[in-house]
């Protein structure tokens, strides 16, 4: 049985996408499927993709990563910006935990065993929100 996460990387910033990709690839909870950094690329491909998780950045040009969110339909999706001002935003769609976005990559796969159920945990900036649709 295999009890990795299978996951989509989304940030149009590719420093960002490079060091994303990095940090979980280190993760064997995790296997990376495909980055993109383009959200209208990966809303094209999404449905021809298996996955369990989207991990985005929020703030991108044209289409931003709650716009991506809001498409897809029974995935765990991960913001990940440097903005606070989107943490609002995010948990109106649903967000139930924070991880500060520098090392913390791996309590993904925890939140994601968990079955989506909230953990309390202190937040700085930048952050991402794990979202369970």
């Amino acid at each position: 049985m295999d009890t990795k996460l299978k996951c989509l990387l989304l940030d149009d910033e590719l420093p960002g996408l490079a060091y994303l990709k990095m940090l979980c690839e280190q993760l064997p909870e995790l296997e990376v499927i495909k980055a993109f950094n383009d959200p209208e690329k990966l809303l094209a491909e999404m449905d021809a993709l298996d996955f369990d998780l989207l991990i985005s950045d929020i703030e991108m040009p044209g289409i931003d990563g709650l716009t991506v969110a809001q498409k897809l339909q029974g995935k765990l999706v991960i913001f990940t910006t440097a903005y606070k001002e989107y943490a609002v935003d995010a948990f109106e769609l649903e967000s139930r935990r924070l991880h500060h976005q520098t090392g913390q990559i791996g309590a993904v796969a925890e939140s994601g065993r968990q079955g989506g159920r909230a953990v309390p945990q202190t937040c700085r900036e930048p952050f991402c929100s794990v979202q369970y649709r």
